[in-house]
């Protein structure tokens, strides 16, 4: 039986559940007060145990893809047509941060033999500033940092970013 359709995309909410960035419902926990988090649960998860706790419709399924320390602050994520997860890390956020201080990536993670678990991990770019989100195609990486949106071609994997709208 095929996988579902929509492992990948639950795995990417699992990425994110794995940073920390995530609470527990308070109907995980028997607590008296409507909206509290218990304390212990108030802090994240482990990225495994966030991914065992989270529900899901039949037919969904969730996977962890990534988590500490191969991914730190992910503020956006997408795939490209190989396969592979792009991730956004943001350090500076919510404050732009001087050039020389700036140290906002985009990370690359691949499947490079197939098995369903992302072995690869590479530095796409770094030294961006104000990173909030990105998206993979026509040849590169259409990037979001405030003021600027830019485009990062991916020739040969070290393509300048050329910034195309500011202000």
């Amino acid at each position: 039986m095929a996988q579902p359709r929509f492992t990948a995309v639950l795995g990417c909410v699992a990425l994110l559940a794995a940073s920390g960035h995530t609470r527990v419902a308070a109907r995980e926990a028997s607590v008296d007060a409507p909206h509290a988090v218990p304390r212990a649960l108030a802090h994240g998860l482990p990225a495994r145990e966030a991914a065992q706790a989270m529900s899901v419709p039949p037919g969904f399924a969730v996977k962890l893809l990534a988590a500490e320390p191969d991914v730190r602050q992910p503020i956006g994520m997408c795939f490209d047509d190989r396969g592979r997860l792009w991730v956004a890390e943001c350090y500076a956020y919510p404050h732009k941060v001087a050039a020389a201080d700036a140290k906002d990536r985009i990370l690359i993670f691949e499947d490079t033999d197939g098995d369903h678990v992302l072995d690869s991990r590479k530095v796409f770019i770094e030294g961006l500033n104000l990173l909030s989100g990105l998206a993979v195609g026509f040849g590169g990486v259409w990037a979001a940092a405030a003021p600027d949106f830019m485009f990062i071609p991916d020739a040969d994997g070290d393509g300048e970013p050329q910034i195309l709208l500011d202000g």
